[in-house]
C-alpha cells in the first residue's frame, strides 16, 4: 500500500509541476485580426534536453500560427549565443549585469498593422533574454493585445511579466508559461494545453 501510494505522489505532482501556468485577464477574439507573433528562441545545447535542432520557446510560436494564422519573427541578436550551454548562460548573465541592449535583426514588419501581439521568450536569469529588451524597447506599442508565451526549467515567469510591460508601456493580458522540456519531448502535451489556452483567450 505504501509503494502504491508513494508512486501516485510522485505521478501526481510530477505531472502538475510539469502543467502549463496560465493566465487570461483579457479575451481578444483573434477571427479575421492580424497577429504578430514575436518570440526569442535558442537551439544548440539547452538545459534538461541536450542538443536540439529548434528552440522550445520556438516550437511554440510555431504552434500559435498554426492556431492564430498569426506572422512568425524571430528576434535574433547579430552576435550569436555559444552553442555550449554554460557558456551561453554565462555570458547571458554578464549580459543582465551590464543592462545591454544587444544589436539585433530588423523587424522588417509594421506594428501598426496588426491587431494583437504575441510575445515568446525563456526566461534567463529570472527575466527576459537582453535582445527582446532590446525589441520591445525599440517599437511603439500603443494599446496593442499583449500576450506572453513562456518556456523555463523551474524558474516560472519571475519578472518577465513586470519587464515586458514595463518596457511596453501596455498591460499583459494573458500568460502561458511551460516547462521547455516539456515543449520539446512531450510535444503534443505542449500542443494540446497551449491550444486550451489560446481557445480561452478567443472566446
Amino acid at each position: 500500500m505504501k509503494k502504491i501510494l508513494l508512486f501516485f505522489l510522485l505521478f501526481f505532482f510530477g505531472c502538475a509541476g510539469n502543467a502549463a501556468d496560465t493566465k487570461v485577464s483579457q479575451g481578444f477574439n483573434m477571427s479575421g485580426k492580424k497577429v504578430l507573433i514575436a518570440y526569442f528562441s535558442r537551439a544548440d545545447e539547452n538545459y534538461q534536453v541536450g542538443y536540439i535542432e529548434k528552440g522550445n520557446t520556438e516550437i511554440l510560436a510555431e504552434y500559435l500560427a498554426e492556431f492564430s494564422g498569426g506572422e512568425l519573427f524571430k528576434i535574433e541578436t547579430l552576435t550569436p549565443y555559444a552553442k555550449e550551454y554554460q557558456a551561453a548562460i554565462d555570458f547571458a548573465k554578464s549580459e543582465q549585469k551590464q543592462k545591454a541592449r544587444p544589436e539585433i535583426k530588423p523587424f522588417d514588419k509594421n506594428l501598426a498593422d496588426f491587431d494583437a501581439v504575441f510575445l515568446g521568450f525563456p526566461t534567463w536569469w529570472g527575466d527576459l533574454p537582453m535582445g527582446v529588451f532590446t525589441f520591445l524597447e525599440g517599437q511603439n506599442f500603443g494599446n496593442l493585445p499583449i500576450y506572453v508565451f513562456n518556456t523555463h526549467e523551474g524558474s516560472g515567469l519571475d519578472r518577465t511579466i513586470g519587464s515586458v510591460e514595463k518596457a511596453t508601456k501596455t498591460k499583459v493580458l494573458g500568460y502561458f508559461s511551460l516547462y521547455g522540456s516539456v515543449a520539446q519531448n512531450q510535444r503534443e502535451k505542449a500542443k494540446t494545453e497551449l491550444k486550451a489556452w489560446f481557445d480561452e483567450i478567443s472566446k
